[in-house]
């Protein structure tokens, strides 16, 4: 038998995930972490993670989907979230829904090549509750990663040949120099060049006197 419902009030769900779950096991947790990498700036280039979940799709954080921001030492934690450490430069947060998941930071992108890609999984995620990270990044050996010194001849005569050497400063750091020639006012390149060694250029040809 069918009935006749009038003057309904509308009705507001106090719980915003699923009314069939209490509200207290639906609170997002923190995740919080400190990421350790050698002799790197974190005032000047801070460095962004990715979250990740078990589908390994990005996870929406702090307003940016899926991306953290490290904080540099003028931007300090949350209140209650102090890892005790004197300086925050090095340190994140974001209030993310609970679960598992996965946090991701590609060094290539972040623009330290040096060092190897960082992952960590199966970080559990409880309701109201913070999930602690230490990232520490480790060196790739020398030999796996090269760069690349490029710049102009200043000052030469076109026509005329050049004699460009890349030398390491120190001569006993193990490098050998690289030599190339170059004519005019071309540039040069040297590809293949090992990290974490200081080097110098020097130009040589009759009569080159550098401009400047």
């Amino acid at each position: 038998m069918g009935g006749i419902i009038s003057g309904c009030e509308p009705v507001e769900a106090l719980n915003p995930y699923d009314l069939d779950t209490d509200e207290e096991l639906q609170r997002p947790g923190i995740l919080v972490g400190r990421v350790l990498v050698e002799d790197h700036d974190f005032d000047a280039r801070p460095l962004q993670l990715e979250i990740l979940n078990q589908r390994g799709e990005r996870v929406e954080a702090a307003g940016d989907l899926g991306l953290i921001t490290t904080r540099t030492s003028q931007d300090p934690m949350p209140e209650g979230l102090d890892d005790g450490i004197d300086t925050t430069a090095g340190t994140f947060w974001a209030e993310i829904p609970t679960g598992t998941y996965s946090i991701f930071l590609d060094t290539d992108i972040n623009g330290i090549p040096a060092f190897k890609n960082f992952q960590q999984d199966n970080i559990l995620l409880y309701p109201g509750e913070v999930a602690a990270v230490r990232m520490e990044l480790e060196r790739k050996p020398a030999e796996s990663y090269r760069g690349m010194i490029s710049g102009d001849i200043v000052g030469a005569s076109e026509g005329r040949s050049y004699r460009v050497r890349l030398l390491p400063v120190e001569e006993d750091s193990g490098v050998y120099e690289q030599v190339i020639v170059q004519s005019g006012e071309g540039s040069y390149i040297f590809n293949n060049v090992l990290p974490d060694v200081a080097y110098k250029v020097r130009v040589e040809g009759d009569g080159y006197v550098p401009a400047g």
